[in-house]
């Protein structure tokens, strides 16, 4: 589970959106998602929903179960994609793309 703290820096107001939206991928290139781990009822899910005005933040929670072969090597990514199955290893070269680094 990681703790996140995003700055919207964008003109207006926007969301995040939805929690499934946040992925990670390690060095084994596999791409973990919410769906695919089993982490339970995670802390904050809600504010990813609520609306963020130019230069605010947002603090929340994201969560895969993965190898503890990436775990020093992950990477979140979240993405606009209209669905999970287009979350594949050729799709993280995408643009659309926004990456974090974890620590």
């Amino acid at each position: 589970m990681v703790r996140v703290n995003a700055e919207y820096v964008g003109e207006g107001s926007a969301s995040f959106g939805d929690l499934h939206s946040f992925n990670a991928v390690g060095a084994s290139s596999t791409i973990y998602t919410a769906l695919d781990s089993s982490c339970g009822v995670i802390p904050q899910e809600s504010v990813w929903f609520e609306p963020v005005r130019k230069g605010r933040s947002v603090t929340g929670h994201a969560c895969w179960e993965i190898s503890s072969d990436d775990a020093d090597s992950l990477e979140m990514f979240h993405h606009t994609f209209l669905s999970l199955e287009e979350v594949t290893p050729s799709a993280l070269e995408s643009d659309e793309l926004i990456w974090f680094a974890l620590k």
